[in-house]
């Protein structure tokens, strides 16, 4: 069972990634998500206020040159207690939440592991990565139901089959049915 640990502040996400691990046998947490207007200080004095919140002392840091402040707390959850860390990181107008955690026995073997994941935040430097153009999606017809090997050969793609595949519904090696909205992925 897995339990939802959702706050106020949840309401003005515009993403959540969630990746849970399993370290030293027992599974913990990691997500993020950028918030919609806020500052590393303010969240966490919104979260820590928050009722079931039980809330250490916030530490204000820099990752990567950039602010940030993390905040220990722990909660009770439908399946049982929690502990963990939230951490927020200011990037350019945007504050990124990170909130890593697990039981408290969990908590004190993986609190470590947790904290250097989410200090690796850092801005991207490499020149080559940061002159990669976007790649588009364009939209295909087709007038009869196709197999994707044979609209990938009319339609070359950027991206693997199986991608492709992904993007349009379609299992690899399977059929695209007729109508609009056939995707392929191409370069600008």
């Amino acid at each position: 069972a897995v339990s939802t640990v959702r706050t106020p502040l949840m309401s003005s996400m515009k993403t959540l990634v969630r990746v849970s691990l399993i370290i030293e046998s027992v599974l913990v947490m990691i997500s993020w998500v950028r918030l919609e207007s806020s500052t590393p200080e303010a969240a966490a004095r919104a979260f820590a206020a928050e009722e079931g919140v039980n809330a250490g002392s916030a530490r204000p840091l820099l990752i990567d040159d950039l602010e940030a402040v993390a905040l220990p707390f722990s909660a009770r959850s439908q399946s049982g207690d929690l502990a963990g860390e939230m951490t927020w990181i200011r990037y350019g107008s945007n504050t990124f939440q990170f909130m890593a955690l697990s039981t408290p026995r969990g908590w004190d073997g993986a609190a470590n592991t947790l904290r250097e994941a989410v200090r690796s935040f850092a801005r991207e430097r490499d020149e080559a990565i940061l002159a990669t153009s976007p790649m588009r999606v364009a939209v295909q017809r087709l007038d009869r139901p196709t197999p994707l090997a044979t609209f990938l050969n009319r339609h070359p793609s950027e991206v693997p089959e199986a991608i492709v595949g992904v993007i349009n519904q379609v299992d690899p090696g399977g059929v695209l049915p007729a109508g609009p909205a056939k995707q392929v992925v191409r370069r600008p």
